[in-house]
């Protein structure tokens, strides 16, 4: 039998860019990798996905493993702020105490 001389494969950010409370998903597969260790989040098989939703930008640290062998990646996810832009009119300009407008 044949032992593997590397670990073979990758692992993918999608989308790598969202919006404060959206979500993005990290998947990967490698061979001849017994365990996959994603810093902050867990160890995981081979092969797998996870969905992440962080309230800032950050970067992953994807370790996969196979005995002395091992292959590192980096994935960055940048969320953004959207704008929160709030207008309204309303149906009266002044008013006087105990009167309505409509917003």
């Amino acid at each position: 039998m044949n032992l593997p001389t590397e670990i073979v494969g990758n692992a993918q950010l999608n989308p790598s860019t969202i919006n404060r409370g959206e979500s993005s998903t990290i998947s990967w597969n490698y061979d001849y990798a017994n365990e996959v260790e994603i810093q902050g989040l867990g160890t995981y098989g081979k092969s797998g996905s996870v969905q992440i939703s962080p309230l800032a930008s950050r970067n992953y640290t994807i370790n996969a493993s196979y005995g002395s062998l091992s292959k590192t990646e980096n994935l960055s996810l940048t969320v953004i702020q959207p704008n929160s832009n709030i207008s309204f009119t309303s149906d009266k300009y002044r008013i006087g105490i105990g009167q309505s407008i409509n917003l």
